[in-house]
């Protein structure tokens, strides 16, 4: 009887310890894996008060640079019409042809036109530019939130940069204006002498 007992607790015990086996088992596959960790969001830095406008001076300023180079280019191009135009005006005087000498004396005029309006627009342009650029720089360094800003710091380099394109390009003009005036002479002259001969 004995033998029987402990063969029947036996069976019970084994019955239990595998009924408890494959709830575990189970309870592991059905277990969810814990979602991943989601990356930051960065919050770019909202940019201070004033910024808007300094950014606006820097482009500017950085635009008309990069331009300064064309400029002169093109006054130099315009400037260089002036002598070969009076050359060819006092040669057609030499010989008394009225007609050959308009055209030369129309041809620099052209060119004299052109640079007054390429000068004009200039002194339009880097008047507005340099208040504009003077305007931000003083916010830059009156306000203190401007202070360390990137774009005041970008503005202080780039102003130095647009003063030397400025003295630049206004010393260009003068020597244009210069160049006119002794050619001016030249073609005063062409003209008189046809017109004493007509």
């Amino acid at each position: 009887m004995r033998v029987g007992l402990a063969i029947m607790a036996a069976g019970l015990l084994v019955a239990a310890c595998s009924g408890r086996e494959p709830e575990k088992a189970s309870e592991t596959a059905v277990a969810p894996k814990a979602p991943p960790a989601a990356a930051p969001v960065l919050t770019p830095p909202v940019p201070p008060p004033g910024a808007e406008a300094v950014d606006l001076a820097l482009k500017a300023a950085q635009e008309f640079n990069v331009a300064a180079p064309a400029e002169l280019a093109a006054i130099a191009e315009i400037e260089a019409k002036y002598a070969p135009a009076a050359r060819r005006a006092l040669a057609a005087a030499r010989t008394g042809d009225s007609r050959a000498i308009r055209r030369p004396i129309e041809d620099a005029n052209a060119a004299r036109k052109a640079m007054e309006a390429r000068l004009a627009a200039y002194r339009a342009a880097s008047e507005a530019l340099s208040a504009q650029v003077t305007a931000a720089s003083e916010a830059c360094a009156a306000t203190p939130e401007l202070t360390g800003y990137a774009g005041c710091v970008a503005l202080a380099t780039e102003q130095t940069t647009l003063t030397g394109a400025l003295d630049s390009i206004t010393q260009r003009f003068e020597a244009a204006e210069a160049a006119w005036r002794q050619e001016r002479t030249r073609l005063d002259e062409a003209a008189a002498t046809v017109a004493l001969e007509l």
